[in-house]
This record gives C-alpha cells, sequence and structure tokens, in this order.
C-alpha cells in the first residue's frame, strides 16, 4: 500500500457505507501484501473474506500471518483478464508497489522504490476461474492492473455491493489503467462512482457503489 491506500482510504469508506446504508459482510481483497486492512474489515462489521496475493514470497507471509484464522482466507494468484499466460511480475523494494506491469512513472514518482531484482515468471488466472463464490466489498490495489482483474473477474465483481480500488491518472505503470476507463467499464453494470481522490502524484483511490443500493 502507498500512503493515501491508508487510514484516509477508509475514513471515505465509512462515510459511503454510512451515507449510502450499505452493511457489507464479505470482502474479497486482491493485491493482499499482508493483510494490514483486516483490523478496519472487522471494525467495518465484516464477518469472512478472502486475500489475494501474487507474490509467492509475500503470500507466505500473509498465509502465516492468518494461519488459524477461521474467517479470514489467503489464496496465492496472480490475476488478469486471461488464464494460463505465462508473465513477468515486477518486485518492488517495498513489495506493496509489486505488479503485473513494468513501472515506468511510478519511478519518478517514487524514487525511493526500487525494481531492482529480475522478474519472476507467474501464470495468470481469472477471478471468475476461482470460483470463489460472490463478495459484498471488492477491494484491489494491483497496481495499475485493476482493468485487467475486472475484466477477468466480471461474474463475481458485478454482483458486489461496493468496489473500492487504487486509482490514478495512468503513466504509473506501462499500460497501467485510468480511472476513466474504469468508470466507463464498470458503468453499464450498474457501478457509480461515489468518492475520488486522486493525489498530486496522480494516483489515489475510488469507490463505486451498485445503483441498486
Amino acid at each position: 500500500m502507498d500512503n493515501l491506500w491508508g487510514d484516509l482510504m477508509f475514513v471515505d469508506l465509512n462515510w459511503v457505507l454510512q451515507t449510502h446504508k450499505i452493511f457489507p459482510k464479505t470482502v474479497l481483497h486482491v493485491g493482499a501484501h499482508l493483510a494490514q486492512e483486516l483490523k478496519y474489515y472487522r471494525e467495518l462489521g465484516l464477518v469472512s473474506g478472502t486475500f489475494i496475493e501474487a507474490s509467492p514470497s509475500t503470500f507466505s507471509n500473509l498465509n502465516e500471518l492468518l494461519d488459524g484464522d477461521p474467517d479470514f482466507t489467503a489464496i496465492q494468484a496472480l490475476l488478469s483478464d486471461s488464464d494460463g499466460s505465462i508473465v513477468d511480475f515486477h518486485i518492488a523494494s517495498n513489495e506493496q508497489s509489486s505488479s503485473l506491469l513494468s513501472p515506468s512513472g511510478h519511478l519518478v514518482e517514487h524514487p525511493d522504490v526500487l525494481f531492482n531484482q529480475d522478474p519472476i515468471q507467474l501464470v495468470t488466472q481469472r477471478l471468475d476461474t476461482l470460483n470463489l463464490g460472490l463478495f459484498d466489498l471488492i477491494v484491489m490495489d494491483v497496481q495499475g492492473a485493476e482493468l485487467k482483474v475486472i475484466k477477468g473477474g466480471i461474474d463475481t465483481i458485478k454482483e458486489a455491493k461496493v468496489i473500492l480500488l487504487e486509482a490514478s491518472l495512468g503513466g504509473l505503470y506501462n499500460g497501467d489503467c485510468t480511472i476513466n476507463e474504469i468508470v466507463a467499464f464498470l458503468t453499464p453494470y450498474g457501478f457509480s462512482p461515489v468518492s475520488l481522490r486522486i493525489g498530486n502524484n496522480r494516483w489515489g483511490d475510488a469507490i463505486f457503489i451498485k445503483a441498486s443500493n
């Protein structure tokens, strides 16, 4: 997670949930890192969830942290818009900025975060292929690959009540998506953006709710 993706994000999320009287009970978090958000999820009243992390080494630590928790589980998977593609996964020195996409503007905006390791090869999976069931709240922090995850999991995602994701103006990673592209894709499925916060380094977070809510 980066600096905007933290307490401020959950202030916004809590405001949206209270304003629109939405009371989610389940969460899917894609790009989990070490599940630092778990305490917030519990405070919001979420009772169960699944964390998905792509990096095998990070996942090993995540799985250990969640070991014995009957309500929140972890899965190691690199989600994208196709199954079975062998791709480079770019490891960042802070782990949180690691991505399916190679860094570009991120190197300028965050010079303290290095990508000095050789990429590792991982096999992509679609969220819908995992068949994890449905979730009230879906959270994504996948460093510019959000639209790929959405396209590969739309049958799962379209049933959510709330979507919270990292959003940017583009150009931080090669081939990353912009918030405008995400809005355009989600609108036909009944989702409206109700909170958007973009910092002066071109990224932040966005919250969408289903129109029926």
